[in-house]
């Protein structure tokens, strides 16, 4: 019975303890103007080579995604350098929210389920 024991406690360690997750990053474009994300530099490989999403307005865009990738210990950052993203807006206002900027960024997620990182843009951000 003990062994019984200590093999289900083993297992459940095993499985709580996954070090693999999955991560969807988007821009939730809540304007209508479309948002066009430039990537350049090492900015674009971040982003999985993409050089420029465009979000059309009322919509959330998912411009990367990945399952399965080994996490040691994960941090919510953008990824995104200061110098190497632009973001043109349509109507030809500008995003005032600084896209590179961690802080601007909402994170939910752990390790199991994994992570959503999303950028909002609202009429508010733009002038």
């Amino acid at each position: 019975m003990k062994q019984i024991l200590i093999f289900v406690l083993v297992c459940f360690c095993l499985i709580s303890c996954d070090k693999y997750t999955s991560y969807t990053v988007s821009i939730d474009n809540q304007t209508n103007d479309t948002a066009t994300i430039y990537f350049e530099g090492q900015t674009k490989y971040m982003q999985g080579g993409l050089d420029s999403v465009e979000c059309l307005p009322n919509t959330n865009c998912v411009y990367f995604t990945v399952d399965g990738r080994y996490v040691s210990r994960f941090t919510c950052e953008s990824k995104m350098n200061k110098d190497e993203t632009i973001v043109v807006v349509s109507s030809g206002k500008t995003l005032t929210k600084e896209i590179w900027d961690s802080n601007n960024w909402y994170c939910s997620g752990s390790n199991g389920e994994g992570w959503k990182i999303t950028f909002v843009i609202t009429v508010n951000d733009l002038e």
